[in-house]
């Protein structure tokens, strides 16, 4: 994956709120931000219906720095061009790419 600098840590990604209470980030997009505070990213444990998706009180907008504080591994797609969507593979113990759909 081409990466550029980390984008600025003060900038939000929308989060499920069961990632920031401990659970694991395994699913994750970028789409193009709503306001200069928006990363684009969107992040999630991966199991969610459709339903919870749907439902804002389901999630938070954290900064970026708070995220990759308690989510390490997510530092390496929070970066200058990088986009798409991406889940973690336990096999490779990284995040991969999905194809585009």
């Amino acid at each position: 994956m081409t990466t550029g600098a980390p984008l600025h840590g003060s900038l939000g990604a929308y989060v499920a709120r069961r990632v920031m209470n401990g659970s694991d980030p395994g699913y994750l997009y970028r789409e193009p931000p709503n306001d200069r505070w928006d990363s684009g990213w969107r992040v999630f444990v991966g199991d969610e219906t459709q339903a919870d998706a749907d439902n804002a009180e389901n999630f938070q907008l954290n900064r970026l720095d708070t995220l990759t504080a308690e989510h390490p591994r997510l530092a390496e797609l929070f970066r200058d061009g990088v986009s798409g969507s991406f889940e973690w593979d336990q096999t490779s113990g990284r995040y991969v790419r999905l194809p585009d759909e």
